[in-house]
């Protein structure tokens, strides 16, 4: 009976895997807190106007004849036109009274003394004849205010982001191998030769 003859041992392979995983990293610059601060203040407006008190003394003055200059050449205008009416007036009046007293015997002498002893009226006035005008504007007094505002501006921290590759890397710690090993006897040929040869067997 023949045996086994060969004996085959195997070294299978071992290794090891090392893996860096892939990351993000995040790094945060030291804050020191800080912000910018603009205020505008309140304001308040107040604007005032006085009472007001006009006097109009014009139709007084007038009465006393102080007039303006526009009234003053409409007077006198109208003071020339009475003149003038009222002289023809008189020389009509006067040519008549000579002709009528004449057939009375009545000389122009005379009548011309009659008329130089004539009295004029008497007319009684209280001056000044107008009163003052009276207008008045009442005061004003305006409020406003505006509201004060204040505003913050923080400073934002800065954020620095870095990525980090991954790694991958195999690290061999034993090689495979294959062992064959003969363990069977040797073959003679003839078997007689062999030097263990037994011719009982």
């Amino acid at each position: 009976m023949i045996g086994q003859l060969l004996k085959i041992t195997s070294t299978p392979i071992q290794y090891e895997f090392e893996i860096e995983p892939a990351r993000l990293e995040m790094r945060n610059r030291p804050l020191i807190p800080f912000a910018d601060v603009k205020t505008t203040p309140p304001q308040q407006r107040i604007h005032t106007e006085n009472t007001t008190v006009n006097i109009d003394t014009y139709e007084a003055r007038k009465s006393l004849g102080l007039y303006s200059v526009a009234d003053l050449v409409r007077m006198e205008a109208q003071k020339g036109r009475q003149q003038v009416l009222q002289a023809t007036a008189n020389a009509a009046q006067t040519g008549w009274e000579i002709s009528e007293n004449y057939h009375k015997g009545v000389g122009i002498a005379e009548l011309a003394a009659q008329k130089m002893l004539q009295q004029p009226g008497m007319v009684m006035e209280f001056l000044p004849k107008g009163g003052a005008q009276l207008s008045w504007n009442p005061a004003v007094c305006d409020l406003s205010y505006q509201m004060g505002n204040v505003d913050y501006s923080w400073e934002r921290p800065d954020t620095i982001y870095e990525y980090v590759r991954g790694s991958f890397s195999m690290n061999i710690i034993q090689r495979p191998s294959v062992e064959i090993e003969y363990v069977g006897q040797p073959m003679y040929v003839p078997p007689s030769s062999a030097p263990n040869f037994d011719e009982t067997a």
